[in-house]
């Protein structure tokens, strides 16, 4: 049986993803909640990719051009997140 991801790398997760749109973007904080979409604050398809890149630096899961849509909200990122971690972790055993 694989590992499952705890809930508090899902928190990490948020936290990583709200630091990538305060930095990257100029994101206010208090612009920021799990029901943030990227298009409404302004990330563009290019805006998505780089999100993407900055979750495969540090997660280490590989994502491609649309799997972030600008209408995924951070909650929906995340999401993705612990999924390809859960699916690279099951590939593993």
């Amino acid at each position: 049986m694989t590992e499952m991801i705890s809930a508090e790398s899902g928190a990490e997760i948020e936290a990583f993803v709200y630091e990538i749109l305060a930095d990257r973007f100029d994101v206010p904080a208090a612009k920021l909640s799990p029901t943030t979409d990227l298009l409404g604050l302004g990330v563009d398809s290019l805006g998505a990719v780089e999100v993407g890149l900055e979750l495969k630096r540090e997660y280490g899961v590989g994502f491609v051009a649309g799997d972030i849509p600008i209408e995924f909200t951070v909650a929906a990122i995340v999401h993705l997140v612990r999924t390809k971690l859960a699916e690279s972790q099951a590939g593993k055993s």
